[in-house]
């Protein structure tokens, strides 16, 4: 026998399959029955042949070490692998699917319908599956289902002949059974009535627990009126808990038999078990398809449509106007029993207190074990009370970093501090061992869990890759395309909408971090107006996005809708500019200021910053920030006039202006207003006193400019985008402006030689600066949305998606490494102003002739007197050289 199970399996070792035979066939009569029934070459094991147990339990053994050429047998009726024990026409079937002998003998002619003598089960079934029909389509709300759909939900809920028969004696004695609610009837009743709700059909009142009134599905204990819930059995029968020492419902019993509340059993350690996605030891909070075990540490509320607001989110509670999000959800507030006030009730009433509100709660007072003050403390109750600031932990080192600390989870290699455990989830790359781009583990470069021994694996169930799931079994980016999907994707208006909404959900799809966007759909009301969209309830125009109330997340949809192709592009800093001018002018109240000014934003500075729109290596946000000050001058000299010196524009004094110009500098910004009133005839002639030109600084120390340059090339952890421009401003004396303007096609590479574009010349950038300057082109910037393919996108990539970073952002992230813009940028053109020619320093930093020469002029002296300094070096070298001789 073992030569036959070795040629049909040679992948198993011998000694297994004298193990399994042993296992089987343990006396010398089943051996030889089993040797009988396999014949000389096991081909019944192959094709799957049903011969009898012996051969069953040898195949299910064969499968379950790995066999492949082995078959379990199935019924020929049901399909599933069973005990083969009967023949029938069809082939062997199963001890279920074998007809009784009653059903094989029944005397009634129409065996298998309604009749009256019939006494097998199939007749039976049939005349109670005829009342119960009966009884369902005299409902109102029952009639309109199709009568196969009930019959299939009357199989479901009664699955026995007896208690079918049982539902049936009911319904005809209690008519009211499916509309009053009651639980006093069969089982199969409150089950039938939870099928039924289930399945939407109307007029249908569940059944309720005679104690609480609530409706549940299992309502198992009689009681007089009906039966009651597991929980009001529980509820009914209290005891000492064995732990806390209060008296409450038993959730569970210890070894020893004593009761323990359910309370103490959930923070038992003995219940916790290992999430299966994270391996976390704790609680588990919910379990997977196959009864997997899922810790709150990885427990994502599943997501359905809200009945609130209709979007695809998280549901909080199922209340009974449907389901509801957290947004849509409110938990009912009911009067506390300490202030009498509605509020939420944190704590529900006990025996000995009343319900609580949550501004009523305290926890309670007890000395800590630890600093010994009378503060509100945890785990009272067990007699070790800690207050908030000495809550014990157990310090353990992380497996990531090597900090000794609290624990955030446990990963398969080790425990994890926080940030470590975040960042451990979501690792993935190219393993150093096998070269497959899987889930890592340890340190860098990390192998797989193959190759590091790790048996723990998770592949997401959509798309197979191992990653960090995030719900239902499947990773971050499959769960977004279909919430995606959902909301964008579905019947359109027309065409054009159809496809515009399919460019943004492109866009989204591809996201470089799709939790972020996950995330953002569960709590930006931009997913409401997406909806509203996507079903052409609201036009895809700016003018519709403009009549939204002002926000945040309309100018970060707006520049979603413009980045993914479905609005055009437009200027947003001359329109947001014309938007806040508005707002500007309606808070002025004399007409003829208002006018004013109003003429004088519209024709000269809004015209102004139009011409200077598509500017090139410049941004507009300067521009824009200098006409909102003159904008914000002029109004406040307007006002300032009227009120202290009793004068207009048109009959204000030198020494108005004097008296103004000696206040706060940012009153030189009227400069502009009064500079075009005077041009306008409204304003007599004034003049301005000059202002002190600011000499470039001195270089800083040498030796501090050289640290600051050997930090942003050394140290780690440091981004790539802070050290590109840290360099490009300490070394190089680059305009914070002119950074942000930066895109990818202002890099060029000539070999190994990466150059970045200057005006009309090209600034060659050494290595590393290199390598690090042509890699921006490819790095995720702030924003998790990637730019459309084939856009030349920002170098320095701002928040909002197609817009580039603000230079006081870039400003604020320099200053984490010491550097000032202004400070540093002067430092570095002062040191190269004194080594170049002007010329050359306006080439190759796009300056202007003049600029450069007054740079060369504060730092060296001027280049114009370089000849007769030459000579005169020259002399001194003559001279000094007569007199050593």
């Amino acid at each position: 026998m073992l030569a036959i199970l070795t040629q049909l399996e040679p992948a198993i070792d011998a000694g297994v399959l004298a193990t399994l035979v042993a296992a089987v066939a343990p006396s010398t009569r089943s051996l030889v029955q089993l040797e009988r029934q396999l014949g000389g070459t096991g081909a019944c094991l192959a094709g799957g042949q049903a011969g009898g147990r012996l051969l069953f339990e040898l195949a299910s053994a064969l499968v379950a070490v790995g066999a492949r050429r082995v078959r379990v047998p199935t019924c020929a009726t049901c399909g599933q692998q069973r005990q083969l024990r009967y023949r029938q026409p069809a082939g062997m079937v199963c001890a279920r699917c074998q007809p009784s002998v009653a059903q094989r003998r029944c005397p009634e002619q129409r065996h298998g319908r309604p009749g009256n003598r019939g006494s097998c089960p199939a007749c039976r079934r049939a005349r109670a599956d005829q009342a119960v029909l009966e009884a369902l389509t005299a409902t109102a709300g029952a009639g309109a289902v199709d009568v196969d759909v009930l019959a299939g939900l009357v199989a479901r809920a009664a699955p026995r002949v007896r208690e079918r028969e049982q539902l049936a004696g009911w319904l005809a004695t209690h008519p009211d059974a499916l509309t009053c609610g009651v639980s006093a009837g069969p089982l199969a009743l409150v089950r039938l009535l939870w099928d039924l709700h289930a399945a939407g059909v109307t007029g249908i009142v569940r059944a309720r627990c005679v104690q609480c009134g609530t409706a549940r599905r299992q309502l198992t204990t009689l009681a007089p009126g009906g039966r009651l819930c597991t929980a009001c059995v529980l509820r009914n029968h209290p005891e000492p808990c064995s732990r806390c020492g209060s008296t409450a419902a038993v959730g569970a019993r210890d070894p020893e038999g004593r009761a323990v509340c359910p309370r103490c059993r959930r923070r038992d350690p003995a219940t916790f078990q290992p999430c299966h996605q994270c391996g976390t030891l704790g609680p588990v909070a919910a379990r997977g398809q196959h009864g997997q075990p899922l810790g709150v540490c990885c427990y994502t509320t599943p997501a359905r449509a809200c009945g609130g607001c209709g979007q695809i989110r998280p549901i909080t509670a199922t209340t009974s106007q449907g389901p509801r999000c957290q947004a849509c959800y409110q938990r009912p507030a009911r009067p506390c029993g300490i202030c009498g006030e509605l509020d939420l009730i944190v704590r529900r009433a006990r025996d000995d207190s009343p319900d609580v509100c949550r501004r009523c709660y305290r926890l309670p007072l007890a000395r800590c074990l630890v600093c010994g003050r009378l503060r509100h403390c945890v785990r009272v109750a067990q007699g070790t009370p800690y207050c908030a600031t000495h809550m014990p932990f157990t310090p353990k080192a992380c497996a990531g970093c090597g900090q000794v600390g609290r624990v955030a989870g446990n990963l398969p290699d080790g425990p994890r501090c926080q940030r470590c455990f975040e960042r451990a989830r979501s690792r993935r790359g190219v393993c150093a061992g096998c070269g497959q781009t899987r889930r890592l583990f340890g340190p860098d470069p990390g192998r797989c869990a193959t190759c590091s021994g790790i048996t723990w694996q998770l592949r997401c169930g959509a798309c197979g890759i191992e990653d960090r799931l995030y719900a239902d079994g499947q990773c971050a980016r499959c769960v977004l395309g279909a919430r995606l999907d959902a909301l964008l994707i579905g019947p359109a208006p027309s065409p054009q909408v159809a496809a515009q909404m399919a460019a943004v959900r492109q866009l989204l799809g591809t996201a470089h971090r799709p939790r972020s966007i996950l995330r953002w759909l569960q709590t930006s009301p931009a997913t409401t107006v997406l909806a509203e969209l996507a079903a052409g309830r609201l036009e895809l125009s700016h003018a519709a996005l403009d009549a939204l109330p002002p926000a945040r997340w309309v100018t970060h949809l707006r520049a979603l809708l413009v980045a993914a192709g479905a609005l055009p592009a437009r200027d947003e800093l001359v329109i947001g500019f014309a938007a806040w001018l508005d707002g500007l002018l309606a808070t002025i109240t004399i007409a003829a200021d208002r006018w004013l000014l109003s003429m004088f934003a519209r024709t000269r500075l809004q015209a102004h910053l139009a011409a200077q729109q598509h500017r090139p290596r410049r941004g507009l946000l300067g521009s824009v920030d200098a006409a909102h000050a003159a904008v914000r001058a002029g109004a406040a000299w307007l006002g300032w006039l009227h009120d202290q010196r009793g004068h207009t524009l048109a009959t204000c004094t030198q020494d108005d202006l004097d008296t103004w110009l000696c206040g706060p500098q940012t009153a030189f910004a009227v400069r502009r207003f009064i500079r075009w009133a005077q041009r306008q005839d409204l304003c007599p002639p004034l003049e301005f006193p000059t202002r002190a030109t600011i000499d470039p600084t001195q270089a800083a120390d040498a030796d501090r400019r050289a640290a600051i340059v050997q930090r942003l090339l050394h140290q780690p952890g440091i981004s790539t985008a802070d050290r590109v421009a840290g360099l490009l401003v300490t070394v190089y004396g680059q305009h914070l402006s002119r950074l942000v303007a930066l895109r990818s096609s202002d890099l060029a590479r000539h070999g190994d030689l990466v150059c970045l574009s200057r005006g009309a010349h090209q600034l060659e950038l050494p290595e590393p600066l290199g390598t690090w300057t042509w890699s921006l082109r490819t790095t995720p910037g702030r924003t998790s949305v990637p730019p459309p393919p084939g856009a030349d996108g920002w170098l320095f990539p701002g928040g909002l998606p197609g817009r580039p970073l603000r230079p006081a952002s870039l400003g604020n992230r320099l200053r984490r490494y010491s550097i000032t813009a202004r400070a540093a940028r002067n430092d570095a053109l002062t040191e190269v102003a004194a080594a170049v020619a002007p010329v050359t320093l306006a080439c190759l930093l796009d300056m202007r002739l003049g600029t450069a020469n007054a740079w060369a002029e504060a730092s060296s002296g001027s280049w114009s007197r370089y000849l007769d300094d030459l000579l005169d070096d020259e002399d001194d070298t003559d001279h000094a050289g007569e007199d050593s001789r």
